[in-house]
């Protein structure tokens, strides 16, 4: 009975999970990041673990040039990558690979030396992850364009 009662409440988050990442979405590709952040930050209020909210926000803080607080959000999401969670291996190597494409960007933009990010990624071997085995969301969401079999989703 618990279970019958309790999926209403699941479906009615899954729409408004879904209805505030497509918000996300809109907003940055209309270059709205300040609301894209706020709606960022309520979704990860209730979700703190979630590698796709973190990487989001982790690359909307890029676009608004606040790039220590993307490093610190991208230092957050390594744990729960190394910790596994219910990513794939080629889910996990393609945000790994994403987290370094992202840490170098700022580097480049600040001129800082990031060796902590770094040394946490240099082991990413891009041209190993198998773009076919990771799904189009992840794809589409977090472009990896510098892997050498890279379309477009």
């Amino acid at each position: 009975m618990r279970k019958i009662l309790s999926f209403p409440k699941r479906l009615v988050f899954a729409i408004q999970h879904g209805y505030r990442w497509y918000k996300v979405d809109i907003s940055c590709q209309e270059r709205k990041f300040e609301k894209a952040l706020a709606i960022l930050q309520k979704m990860t209020r209730r979700h703190p673990a979630r590698v796709k909210l973190s990487l989001k926000k982790a690359q909307v803080l890029y676009a608004l040039s606040r790039y220590q607080a993307s490093l610190t959000e991208l230092d957050a999401i390594v744990p729960v990558l190394e910790t596994g969670g219910k990513l794939s291996d080629a889910e996990k190597q393609y945000c790994f690979a994403y987290l370094y494409w992202l840490a170098l960007c700022i580097k480049v933009k600040t001129g800082a030396d990031q060796k902590r990010m770094l040394a946490q990624l240099r082991d990413v071997n891009i041209r190993a992850i198998d773009l076919a085995k990771v799904p189009r969301v992840w794809r589409s969401n977090f472009p990896l364009r510098l892997h050498p079999n890279w379309e477009e989703p």
